[in-house]
């Protein structure tokens, strides 16, 4: 999954300054829509308008499926014969709103959490000396 921006349809080239190409449907245009690469279209056999669940994990395990924010499938890419055709193309906002739900119920912004862990490693670890250093005295 790709969180971007329209931007990214416009300037991406592949091969010898080949644009990116739709062969069905269009870009999206809200939080809720996807535009599909080549091989996950016909590999999974999504169509337009069908909605589909993002899910972290591989292959047929899933460690987190976003139930609560289903993607509606905008356009579909033509093949490039780069990594592209295995993408999901998602905007940025629809990005976060898959992981709102997570961070709400976390209670926590996750960069604010990962920085705050930062600081308290960083204060544990002051005035410690660290092996195979000397203390002067």
């Amino acid at each position: 999954m790709l969180g971007t921006t329209q931007d990214y349809f416009d300037h991406y080239r592949f091969g010898r300054d080949r644009k990116l190409e739709l062969v069905e449907g269009e870009r999206f245009a809200d939080a809720n829509g996807t535009v599909l690469g080549a091989e996950v279209a016909a590999a999974l056999g999504y169509r337009l308008g069908q909605q589909i669940v993002i899910a972290h994990g591989s292959g047929d395990v899933a460690f987190a499926l976003h139930k609560d924010h289903p993607f509606r499938v905008t356009g579909i890419l033509a093949r490039t014969g780069t990594p592209v055709d295995r993408a999901i193309h998602v905007s940025l906002e629809g990005m976060d709103a898959v992981h709102a739900a997570e961070s709400a119920e976390a209670g926590a912004d996750p960069l604010a959490a990962a920085m705050r862990d930062a600081k308290q490693r960083e204060a544990q670890g002051a005035g410690r000396t660290r092996p195979g250093s000397r203390s002067r005295s």
